[in-house]
């Protein structure tokens, strides 16, 4: 793909995101494909770690003692928290977007 900056301001991408993203280029040495890329798997994963410990949650619902429940909710929710923390969230939905409207036309 050829992604130059016009598209990602046309798609939905501001100005803020626009100066994150060219900081990531510029420490990095990557293209700005490549940091779309990254960020869109970023996204992806994230997702389903989230998908996968709600799942996991549901199943502790039906099967767990109340102690186990909330405890392992909170752990479960500190994950998340970790997991979405370590990775910008609008940024990489919003490269996960891009990426998928580029790809399917």
């Amino acid at each position: 793909m050829n992604i130059s900056e016009e598209k990602l301001l046309r798609s939905g991408f501001t100005g803020a995101e626009l100066q994150k993203l060219r900081r990531y280029l510029v420490k990095n040495e990557l293209t700005l494909d490549m940091v779309i890329n990254d960020l869109s798997k970023r996204f992806q994963a994230a997702f389903w770690l989230t998908v996968g410990i709600l799942v996991v949650y549901t199943v502790t619902l039906f099967l767990a003692s109340k102690e186990n429940i909330i405890s392992l909710g909170i752990a479960l929710l500190v994950a998340l928290l970790i997991t979405w923390f370590f990775q910008p969230p609008v940024l990489a939905y919003k490269s996960w977007a891009f990426r998928r409207k580029m790809l399917n036309g």
